[in-house]
């Protein structure tokens, strides 16, 4: 299911709202969030903008303040897919697997209908020497658009 915005108080039964923020970033979740709190301790602050498209609204507020911080946070611009998958490209390319993988898991998330991070995860596995799983993503890709074509290489032939 995906939200336009994630409104949440920094205490949560079991769990803080820097940790859920962490949570989502790791499954890639990049919807916005705010974080409403009376707590304004600067380490607590500095710990939630390390994260991206995050703000926070201190306790008590206004109406006009949270519809501020709301309008704010949805109307921001996403990170484009075409960045990301520039960026995933430029990464495999380099060899830091790792980061084109969080880049293309992001593009899923984006895409989810794309046929391109199905590919980009196709050269990724590749890569990585885990060619069932990468054959996999490649039919993913394949089923998505018909007209995909891959590079004959030494691994494809």
């Amino acid at each position: 299911m995906n939200y336009d915005l994630i409104i949440s108080d920094l205490k949560l039964p079991g769990e803080s709202g820097i940790e859920l923020v962490k949570e989502l970033r790791e499954k890639a979740i990049d919807t916005p969030i705010l974080i409403v709190s009376a707590y304004t301790k600067p380490e607590i602050l500095s710990e939630l903008f390390k994260f991206e498209r995050v703000d926070f609204l201190s306790k008590p507020f206004t109406k006009e303040e949270l519809l501020s911080k709301v309008k704010e946070l949805i109307d921001e611009p996403k990170e484009s897919f075409d960045r990301a998958l520039r960026m995933a490209n430029e990464f495999l390319n380099s060899g830091d697997l790792n980061k084109a993988e969080k880049l293309i898991k992001k593009m899923f998330s984006l895409s989810p209908s794309s046929p391109i991070p199905h590919y980009l995860m196709y050269e990724l596995l590749k890569k990585r020497g885990n060619l069932e799983l990468a054959n996999k993503h490649l039919n993913a890709a394949k089923s998505l658009d018909e007209n995909i074509e891959v590079k004959k290489d030494a691994e494809n032939k």
